[in-house]
């Protein structure tokens, strides 16, 4: 889990929704606007309707957000992003997974590796 002024918020979250810019890949959306904080903010959902275990959910949920703490310091500009995982991301190893966040996160163009 990230803390708390690492998170995007309930108020962000709606908002971040409504007037963000999408990016997609085969298990991954990514939702992102820009904020006025210098720093980027981050949000998982993985929906129930998805996947009905909550320990699956919670599984997807602390793999991401491991490896967001490993590219959150590339990231210079302050935006908020919320990821929205789908049921197949479950069957993705690790390392698929990160790649998929790279992807979006390139096409976003939040880092430059």
């Amino acid at each position: 889990m990230l803390n708390k002024k690492k998170r995007v918020n309930k108020s962000l979250f709606g908002a971040t929704l409504k007037k963000g810019s999408g990016y997609f890949s085969s298990n991954i959306s990514l939702k992102t606007t820009k904020n006025s904080d210098s720093r980027p903010k981050f949000a998982v959902s993985v929906p129930k309707k998805e996947l009905k275990s909550a320990v699956k959910r919670n599984l997807l949920k602390r793999r991401v957000f491991s490896i967001l703490r490993i590219f959150e310091p590339k990231i210079s500009i302050g935006c908020n992003n919320v990821f929205f995982l789908k049921k197949g991301a479950l069957d993705l190893s690790y390392q698929q997974l990160q790649d998929e966040i790279v992807f979006l996160l390139k096409k976003a163009k939040l880092i430059r590796l």
